[in-house]
């Protein structure tokens, strides 16, 4: 079969939401309230303002008769580079039926990705079988921002919130939650003492997002490789980030953290709810307040009945996170990169970066709205 990869248009609305309804497995049937989700979504993150520049544009495979086939989203990041500015590609949704599979027309949408004109192309959330192609076409995995954190609040409740996550044996969760509960009784539900994160000299309080895009470039001047974004642009972003959570009715705080003068030494956004595992979607801090910064955020999400907190590593905060019990996985999505220059990637594989789940595919994703 011979493919054909083109350039996503309005026209293709419909080809691309049934294809990824069906790969996704989204909904069993498609109806008129979702292709009208999937036209809002497509037109405002892949059509909208931003969602393309020159040489740069989501990406459909036709098959035979002009059948859409395969589709991968593509948007810009503004990126700097040292003092260089420089546009980078992040690809999101990647879909190929199954029988264009079969016949490699994911290999050839990955050629076309990587042949655009963006200096570096990152996709932040793919699987294993995403890795071996990208890798197999050139591209390279990205270590450091593949790895997690995650820090331990309460022992029992994370175990038993890993074990559902990850489907275990019936039982054995069971049984873990009535431990949970039991150690909650006896506890009054208070954090272990061994674990509990002290309260910090730092000051932080809930801002907008905006406020968050200002101060971000004289938080991180040590990162080689940074996203750079408009107060706009955050905004957006968290705005998304905000909607995605509400899906789960979890909240998602922009919180500035100052020193006892007021001066601003850290910032992060980070999305959760009571009895859970809080996620940081964005952090960043001065070098020399980066272990005060990582206390507020453990503390802010301690106080507010976290179960423990996660995020992407990086240099800064693997150097801040010390103390109680924190571990280091690698149990979700792959990190991938592909550069025209080995500076660029080489960056973000050692966790160089300041590139956010913020700044990925964690705000293109397609939500359906509930029934």
């Amino acid at each position: 079969m011979s493919f054909v990869v083109r350039g996503f248009e309005e026209r293709d609305v419909a080809g691309v939401a049934e294809l990824h309804r069906q790969v996704f497995q989204v909904r069993r049937e498609s109806s008129p309230g979702l292709l009208a989700a999937y036209a809002r979504w497509l037109g405002e993150v892949l059509l909208g303002p931003g969602s393309g520049g020159p040489g740069m544009r989501s990406l459909v495979c036709e098959g035979a008769g002009g059948a859409i086939v395969g589709f991968m989203g593509v948007v810009p990041r503004a990126m700097a580079f040292g003092e260089e500015r420089l546009v980078a590609a992040v690809s999101t949704q990647f879909v190929v039926s199954e029988e264009a599979r079969a016949e490699l027309a994911g290999v050839e949408m990955v050629r076309a990705l990587l042949s655009g004109a963006q200096a570096l192309t990152i996709c932040d959330e793919a699987n294993d079988s995403s890795r071996r192609l990208w890798e197999a076409i050139g591209g390279a995995t990205a270590l450091v921002p593949s790895l997690r954190f995650l820090r331990v609040l309460r022992p029992a409740s994370v175990l038993g919130s890993l074990l559902v996550e990850r489907g275990g044996e019936k039982k054995l969760r069971l049984l873990v939650g009535q431990l949970a509960r039991a150690v909650a009784a006896m506890t009054g539900g208070r954090v272990p003492r061994r674990l509990q994160v002290e309260a910090p000299e730092l000051r932080g309080r809930e801002v907008e997002p905006e406020v968050i895009a200002e101060v971000l470039p004289a938080l991180a001047p040590q990162a080689m490789l940074r996203a750079v974004h408009t107060g706009w642009e955050m905004a957006q972003r968290v705005r998304r980030a905000r909607w995605r959570a509400g899906a789960v009715r979890a909240r998602v705080e922009s919180v500035l953290v100052e020193d006892a003068r007021g001066r601003a030494v850290g910032a992060y956004v980070n999305a959760g709810r009571a009895g859970e595992i809080e996620r940081v979607l964005l952090f960043a801090a001065a070098p020399s307040a980066a272990r005060g910064v990582v206390q507020h955020l453990l503390y802010r999400a301690q106080e507010g009945g976290a179960i423990a907190v996660e995020g992407r590593l990086d240099r800064g905060l693997a150097l801040a996170l010390s103390g109680g019990l924190t571990l280091f996985h690698r149990r979700g999505p792959w990190v991938l990169v592909h550069a025209r220059r080995a500076e660029l990637a080489a960056a973000l594989d050692r966790g160089d970066a300041l590139f956010s789940p913020l700044d990925g595919e964690l705000c293109l994703r397609f939500v359906p709205e509930r029934d």
